[in-house]
């Protein structure tokens, strides 16, 4: 059996498999920033090691490629994120978890990072008495646990939105002088469009 099979046997207590999703989704997050860090020096070194050599100012707009990359990562990372969610809240409305216990846990240990542990909770459902929340009937529960769903997969969709416009609107930028304005100009409003459609369904999102 590997190693990473045998911390999900669900008979070990629930907070213990909740703690070491938490902690395998925190290294799959780390392991995708590390990824996009590299791919952005690689296409920031290349750009300008290419002007350089061809004293030409063109190989700099190799730079628009930034745009799909870090579209990419926050595309990861939100998905990372929701799958982690989707399983501890199946934990909590299984009743096998509490929440609070939860909270209580990751932020006792120190040595995991703080502000990125506290944005993952906040995914998840919150009170002024977190221990009311453990309390909850089933159906409340479940109800409770749609809702943040539903709101983590609209913020994926935004997110999508977001990086496809950004990437036609920088990459349509980026071409100016090699394509036709006739064909740039639709792609980069078409862009700009979807930039703006995912700020304004953002905003819009339930509070």
């Amino acid at each position: 059996m590997c190693p990473e099979a045998s911390e999900d046997v669900e008979d070990a207590p629930a907070l213990l498999q909740a703690v070491r999703a938490t902690q395998r989704t925190l290294e799959r997050r780390a392991r995708a920033y590390r990824a996009a860090a590299i791919c952005v020096g690689v296409v920031l070194v290349a750009a300008v090691l290419i002007a350089v050599a061809r004293l030409d100012w063109r190989p700099l707009l190799l730079a628009a490629l930034l745009a799909p990359v870090v579209g990419i990562f926050l595309i990861i990372d939100s998905r990372t994120v929701r799958a982690w969610q989707r399983r501890i809240l199946g934990l909590w409305m299984r009743e096998a978890l509490s929440l609070s216990e939860l909270r209580a846990t990751l932020q006792g240990m120190q040595h995991l990072p703080t502000g990125t542990i506290r944005g993952m909770l906040d995914r998840l459902p919150a009170s002024e008495h977190p221990e009311e929340l453990d309390q909850l009937a089933a159906a409340a529960r479940s109800s409770l646990a749609a809702g943040c769903l539903e709101c983590a997969r609209r913020e994926e969709r935004r997110t999508v939105l977001s990086a496809i416009g950004a990437t036609v609107f920088v990459c349509s930028l980026a071409a100016t002088g090699s394509t036709p304005v006739l064909v740039l100009l639709p792609a980069a409003l078409l862009g700009l469009v979807l930039v703006i459609a995912s700020r304004l369904a953002g905003s819009r999102s339930p509070a």
